[in-house]
């Protein structure tokens, strides 16, 4: 038995045996020098151009039938293989160096993925995955090498591979395959979201399930804890086996509280919303019970070298608010910066980007950007109930400033003979300090609050959440966390302002008792986490949640808090709570 272990982009349970699409390294064997550097020129030049071939033919391929997230993601690659310096500098290297092509493209490379590696931002050092994946294509087009085709898959088999291009992901048959394992890849890497889209249980960052699992024997992914069990023993599968039925039938449970409201026994309504990826996730709402969108994101359609045109994005949220209408439509505008990489944004890699020019501040100032993104807000407003939720704001300053911009297109547009709503609602994300301790005068300015939780404790600990040194700081029950949840949520409800929260916190069934208490009623999540959120408030009577909060809010660890917690919940509902403990062998590599 042996394990792997990575970041799981579910916590479900899958099992089947492993088939490895496992290829050698383009390039590992490629002469280093030519002895002809004009037929290596001719060379370099075939195989970019049939690079191009293959990815524009993909796109062609699966334009019709594949999420436009998707697309996005693999138009990234495209565009990267449009970018002239593919072509520019293995032309300089290969005479002035006398490098062959393969040489060329693999030193071209190293230089393009050298600023991204020297970022301390984990998003952007994950981008340098996509060179890779770029310059694997050519590599592999200058050896005659072909890619593997996922379509061959066999049914119920778990995908182990050391990585995969969304080109290749994007061309799956998802009900085909249990699971995926790579080496490479992150919690936001492509591999992930594509893998989360798909609704296929994923192992990614393992750095060496391909020499760790073998073709064709048993593999256990274990979405909880983390890891991948290759060849597990008897005991091992069969407590797995029966966690996956347990997930079965707990989910087939769930179904019944679909239609049931989201109240506690002594009568408190929770109002649950959901956190949308995907247009498409639109019609899904219908089978999880929730009829409201709490968090719909923009920044894929920010993924081209060009600034999407408002027709585009009125086409995204034309789909949303006609899909859910009459019900509210929360989207967040473009929160570019930090983790999100924007290629349309000539803005040079920062030294510390998570403080830096992103959220509503970058909007503010490129509003070349931001406006055509209003504007088409505004024109489909009239097809539904939209609420703009303005990201990263630090002050009521920045919602004041945004509303004036929102009001002045709203006359253009008036001016113009274009419908649109008379009133839309503005609110603001609370996510760092300052609007935290100025959330009285943000809520002044705001028609509602929404609390980004896992910003809002990175910036509150200063601790990086990707940092494992301080792992032990990003524990959304740090007292400081929940004291700051607390005066957000009584300082709005002064000035009737709704807050809603809709961070990770908000959707761990955990956590839902203790949010109540501390006077949370709206919670927006993915639409998976909604029936068990569900099952948690019709089980937990607000009085005695309200209990707890105050009890948990005079501890000073966050451990004695946890364990508090867990006590509370296990007592409340012990069949969702109380799970058998995973046999110790499972956990250990042997």
């Amino acid at each position: 038995m042996r394990v792997a272990r990575g970041y799981a982009t579910t916590g479900q349970v899958a099992i089947g045996p492993a088939f490895l699409a496992v290829r050698t390294a383009a390039g590992d064997h490629c002469p280093v020098m030519t002895p002809d550097p004009e037929g290596e020129l001719t060379r370099l030049d075939e195989a970019v151009a049939r690079s191009r071939d293959q990815l524009d033919h993909i796109l062609l391929e699966v334009a019709g039938h594949a999420p436009q997230e998707q697309l996005q993601i693999l138009k990234t690659h495209v565009l990267l293989l449009r970018d002239r310096r593919w072509e520019e500098r293995p032309r300089t290297l290969i005479p002035d160096k006398g490098y062959s092509a393969e040489m060329a493209i693999r030193q071209t490379t190293l230089e393009l993925i050298s600023r991204l590696q020297g970022s301390d931002d984990p998003y952007l050092k994950q981008r340098t995955i996509d060179i890779e994946q770029v310059a694997g294509r050519i590599l592999r087009n200058l050896g005659g090498e072909h890619g593997f085709d996922l379509a061959q898959v066999p049914d119920g088999a778990i995908l182990v591979a050391h990585d995969l291009a969304p080109s290749e992901i994007i061309r799956m048959q998802p009900r085909k395959v249990a699971g995926i394992i790579t080496d490479l890849g992150g919690p936001t890497s492509h591999m992930a979201i594509m893998a989360r889209s798909m609704e296929i249980p994923a192992l990614v960052g393992t750095e060496n399930a391909t020499q760790t699992i073998q073709s064709g024997e048993i593999v256990i992914l274990d979405g909880r804890r983390g890891s991948a069990i290759a060849t597990p023993n008897p005991s091992t599968l069969r407590y797995f086996r029966r966690e996956q039925r347990r997930e079965q039938a707990e989910e087939r449970a769930l179904t019944t509280l679909r239609d049931l409201p989201a109240t506690t026994p002594d009568g408190v309504e929770i109002r649950l919303l959901a956190n949308l990826e995907l247009t498409r996730e639109v019609r899904r709402m219908a089978g999880y019970g929730v009829k409201e969108v709490g968090l719909y994101r923009t920044e894929y359609l920010f993924t081209d070298t060009t600034p999407p045109g408002e027709e585009e994005h009125y086409r995204a949220y034309e789909k949303l608010l006609r899909g859910c209408a009459p019900h509210p439509v929360t989207i967040r505008t473009v929160d570019l910066g930090t983790d999100k990489s924007a290629p349309i944004l000539d803005v040079e890699l920062e030294k510390n980007p998570a403080l830096g020019f992103r959220g509503i501040r970058c909007c503010l100032a490129h509003r070349e950007l931001f406006v055509p993104q209003i504007r088409a807000l505004l024109r489909a407003s009239v097809l539904g109930h939209l609420r703009i939720l303005l990201p990263m704001v630090t002050s009521a300053g920045e919602v004041i400033e945004t509303r004036k911009l929102i009001a002045a297109i709203a006359v253009e547009l008036s001016e113009e003979n274009i419908p649109h709503a008379e009133e839309v609602e503005v609110g603001a994300m609370i996510e760092v300090p300052s609007a935290a301790l100025t959330c009285d005068h943000i809520a002044r300015a705001s028609d509602f609050l929404s609390i980004g939780t896992n910003d809002l404790v990175q910036y509150l600990m200063a601790a990086d959440r990707t940092n494992e040194h301080v792992t032990y700081l990003t524990d959304p029950l740090q007292p400081a966390v929940l004291r700051v949840i607390r005066e957000v949520v009584r300082r709005a409800n002064r000035h009737g302002v709704e807050v809603e929260v809709c961070g990770e916190m908000g959707g761990n069934p955990l956590y839902v008792p203790l949010l109540i208490g501390l006077g949370v009623r709206v919670l927006s999540m993915s639409l998976p986490k909604i029936p068990h959120v569900k099952q948690v408030i019709r089980a937990v009577p607000a009085a005695d949640a309200r209990r707890l909060a105050t009890a948990l809010l005079r501890m000073d660890d966050s451990a004695r808090i946890r364990d508090r917690l867990e006590r509370f919940c296990q007592e409340h509902l012990p069949e969702a709570f109380t799970a058998p403990a995973a046999p110790e062998i499972s956990l250990r590599a042997q």
